[in-house]
């Protein structure tokens, strides 16, 4: 168990240090990769995860332009709270 806390703080201090290189105060997907270059298999994985969540990105902003929201328009799923 301690050897997994190790791990985790090593994997948490090198991502850090890819950020603060890279000019940057937070870790992005780019560092993950980075860190998980040794194993090919993982850096692969990674990589198509990436690309995978890109795409499904991509295809969710498509659908936003084609149908925009009319101005004044009230989303029946927001929640309301009285002025005070």
């Amino acid at each position: 168990m301690e050897y997994l806390f190790f791990r985790a703080e090593h994997l948490s201090k090198d991502l850090e240090l890819f950020a603060q290189y890279a000019g940057r105060k937070s870790v992005n997907m780019k560092d993950i990769i980075l860190f998980a270059h040794q194993n090919d298999h993982l850096a692969a994985s990674l990589r198509f995860f990436c690309n995978d969540l890109k795409t499904k990105e991509h295809n969710l902003e498509r659908k936003r332009k084609k149908n925009p929201r009319r101005e004044g328009r009230v989303d029946p799923y927001l929640l309301r709270t009285p002025d005070t």
